[in-house]
């Protein structure tokens, strides 16, 4: 198995710049809550950037208090509607779209729910609880399948297990694990050239026969690439340097066509480099419904000189 050029100097960079070390549990369960709400309006049609800026636009309007939530129940997604309808006349392109297909009535149900199901859920946790449970992988494991597997009694909807893993993760947690999302799945497939088993993506078959060929593959390459840098190298830290790369990777393919596969890894570390940015720079441009068209122009400029 070959690996994408200059991954793993993607990765090194990873270990240097935005490492699991860097990551700590806030001390109030409000705050993690409030990390927690960021993924009730993940999903597969959202950019990070789009779910920054509809978070931002929902928790400017109070409707991420919990004491919000709780008074208005199943009028919370009536709410939301109403917020987003205000927002719309001052927007135009881009935020606009975002913001009508937030409207969507299924949109909405998914982030009621979600929203409705975490809040009842966190009360009843605290950081110390999370810390010791998801300290071991088995801990882990059990948490994740707490709140992201569908036949749990405490289940919380729309959270499967890419956003439990991209949850804990932000907090140093879940290291021996790579979020099974469409970048990592498209990592596997196209740039290692393996096969996944199709459903994988179902979230009933996640704890099956599905999650392990993924995770044993993604696990060799942290092997292949601990040796090659001669230092530790998590499963979590190739999922890092996934995201970097791939998201980097389908900005310009959304631009223009032919580019993406002139993007490599490699690439990624250099036009970094040469923009003098950190990983924590990129992110942030990545994520920033401000930032993230001027860097596909960026992006594809530096790929086109």
């Amino acid at each position: 198995m070959s690996l994408p050029d200059g991954f793993t100097c993607l990765v090194e960079k990873v270990l240097d710049e935005d490492p699991a070390s860097s990551r700590s549990l806030p001390a109030a369960v409000e705050e993690i809550w409030r990390d927690f709400a960021w993924y009730a309006f993940l999903d597969q049609n959202r950019q990070e950037a789009e779910v920054n800026y509809l978070y931002e636009i929902v928790d400017s309007a109070g409707l991420l208090e919990p004491a919000t939530i709780r008074r208005l129940g199943m009028s919370w997604g009536d709410e939301l509607t109403e917020v987003c309808e205000r927002a719309i006349p001052t927007t135009e392109g881009r935020r606009r779209g975002i913001l009508q297909a937030a409207m969507n009535a299924d949109s909405v149900d998914r982030a009621r729910r979600c929203v409705f199901e975490s809040v009842r859920y966190f009360e009843n946790l605290s950081p110390a609880a999370i810390e010791e449970r998801a300290s071991t992988p088995a801990g882990t494991t059990d948490l994740m399948t707490e709140i992201a597997y569908p036949n749990s009694c405490e289940h919380i909807y729309n959270i499967g297990i890419t956003k439990a893993v991209l949850w804990l993760q932000g907090y140093g947690f879940a290291n021996h694990l790579c979020p099974p999302s469409r970048q990592a799945l498209n990592f596997v497939q196209e740039d290692l050239g393996i096969a996944l088993r199709p459903g994988f993506g179902e979230e009933l078959g996640i704890w099956s026969q599905y999650f392990a060929p993924f995770l044993r593959e993604i696990a060799r390459v942290s092997r292949m690439v601990e040796n090659e840098l001669g230092r530790p190298v998590t499963v979590r830290d190739v999922g890092k340097a996934i995201w970097y790369y791939k998201s980097c990777q389908s900005l310009v393919a959304m631009l223009r066509k032919g580019l993406k596969n002139q993007l490599t890894p490699r690439i990624v570390c250099e036009f970094a480099d040469e923009n003098r940015w950190s990983l924590h720079d990129l992110a942030e441009r990545i994520t920033d419904i401000d930032e993230i068209d001027n860097l596909r122009e960026q992006l594809c400029n530096y790929l086109s000189v």
